[in-house]
């Protein structure tokens, strides 16, 4: 038995660490005259050989493939030299047992054990490289930060922007139309005329009553003349009639023109090919939305509706800008599914954080909404671990 820390184990440990290190096998003979320039040359082998019945020394690397690891002394207690027919047998036997040694202790190993040494070899290999000392900790670092970092889930959907209210002009009667003022993309102001119906055919009817209106005044004041009251008092009750007629052309008159109820912009409705054409009372005529405030429409799909909450912050890019972002605050979920681009989706609005006079209603974009802290793993993978998660519930 030997002990760890004894002498004896110490010195042949170093001399064995030599003899690996020199990468290749150490004789260290008996009492000869080279004895001065062996002990400067291999000083751990000389120290080995100062304990009682180690005279004679060689020592071989135990190789596994390319890599020591271990060595064999052989100690002889006579001062001759080892024959070289016995140091060509040592030498064809290193290889042999470095290798049978390494497959012992593999399988004394556990699995964590090989998977570790494995990690080791490779990680040396990799060090004998320059350029891949410093990439593969790189990567390392890089794969660590994206599985096991996390970030804010952002809710991607398509967008449009509207008008915060939209009003419809329609048509206040039937008729023609006369003229147009203004169309689709125009912005106007409530005191533009927007269109005009044609108004023949009640200037026809405004004269007739009004000529009417003045036989009957006449006929009034002639028998109020004659003191014929009663008949005079018909006449007045016809001519409140008439003139009550009259008055209902001329409103009608005035809603022939018809203007915007307030600035805005005009967001549906092109007229001006169709001069002349008919329209009968309530169909809608234009659309106009304000020019200054907006909301934003998100069509988020039902995968991600649970990750959206009135209140959370947004970022709108739209394709007639794509350069810019514009800000906004989730105000309303419509809690309603409907059918767009092929996939269901939920009807989510928003306000915008500021105003820009390049907005206009109608443009489209992209908005993503921030959403909770989620590792970076969770917002890859999430997608299709739903699906999975759906399929082996129904199957």
């Amino acid at each position: 038995r030997l002990d760890r820390r004894s002498p004896l184990v110490l010195d042949a440990g170093s001399a064995m660490r030599e003899a690996i290190s020199s990468e290749s096998g150490i004789v260290a003979a008996g009492d000869t005259a080279q004895d001065a320039d062996a002990a400067a040359q291999t000083p751990a082998h000389h120290r080995l050989r100062q304990h009682p019945g180690h005279r004679t020394l060689v020592t071989l690397p135990l190789l596994a493939g390319d890599k020591a690891i271990g060595a064999l002394t052989l100690v002889r207690a006579e001062p001759a030299p080892f024959e070289q027919r016995q140091l060509s047998v040592l030498q064809q036997l290193a290889p042999e047992l470095g290798n049978l040694l390494n497959l012992r202790r593999n399988a004394d190993l556990s699995a964590g054990g090989r998977l570790g040494a494995t990690a080791v070899a490779h990680w040396r290999k990799i060090q004998a490289h320059t350029h891949m000392r410093y990439a593969v900790p790189a990567a390392i670092a890089l794969a660590a930060w994206l599985l096991l970092g996390t970030t804010p889930y952002e809710v991607h959907a398509g967008a449009e922007l509207e008008g915060a209210i939209e009003r419809v002009v329609v048509a206040p009667r039937d008729g023609f139309i006369s003229s147009v003022g203004a169309s689709a993309g125009d912005t106007v102001d409530d005191t533009q005329p927007l269109l005009k119906l044609e108004t023949r055919e009640l200037d026809l009817e405004r004269q007739r009553l009004v000529g009417e209106r003045d036989q009957l005044v006449r006929q009034h004041r002639e028998l109020l003349a004659e003191r014929s009251l009663a008949r005079a008092a018909v006449i007045a009750a016809q001519i409140d009639e008439t003139s009550a007629r009259v008055d209902l052309v001329d409103s009608e008159l005035a809603r022939s023109e018809l203007r915007a109820p307030f600035n805005g912009v005009i967001i549906e409705g092109e007229l001006q090919h169709r001069l002349g054409a008919p329209v009968e009372r309530g169909d809608v005529l234009l659309k106009i939305a304000p020019k200054d405030d907006y909301r934003i429409v998100l069509n988020v799909a039902e995968s991600d509706i649970d990750e959206i909450e009135v209140g959370q912050q947004g970022d709108l890019r739209l394709s007639a800008m794509p350069g810019r972002g514009f800000g906004f605050t989730v105000t309303r979920i419509t809690p309603v599914a409907s059918i767009h681009d092929d996939l269901n989706t939920f009807r989510v609005e928003g306000q915008l954080n500021g105003v820009d006079s390049a907005l206009r209603p109608g443009m489209r974009g992209i908005a993503q909404v921030a959403t909770a802290e989620r590792p970076r793993w969770w917002i890859w993978t999430h997608g299709l671990l739903d699906y999975l998660r759906m399929r082996w519930w129904a199957w």
